[in-house]
């Protein structure tokens, strides 16, 4: 991880009043969610 990413990361996890490790966990699930909300609203979007 890039030092500025990390420095983004520890920010956003205080102001959320969490560990990095805990923001780290749902900034990846989020992201993972959005991905399949994208994948699947494209697919039927061509129908």
């Amino acid at each position: 991880m890039s030092p500025d990413a990390l420095k983004r990361a520890k920010v956003a996890a205080a102001a959320a009043d969490c560990t990095i490790g805990q923001w780290l966990t749902e900034a990846i699930d989020d992201k993972i969610e959005r991905q399949r909300r994208t994948t699947w609203e494209s697919k039927w979007q061509g129908l």
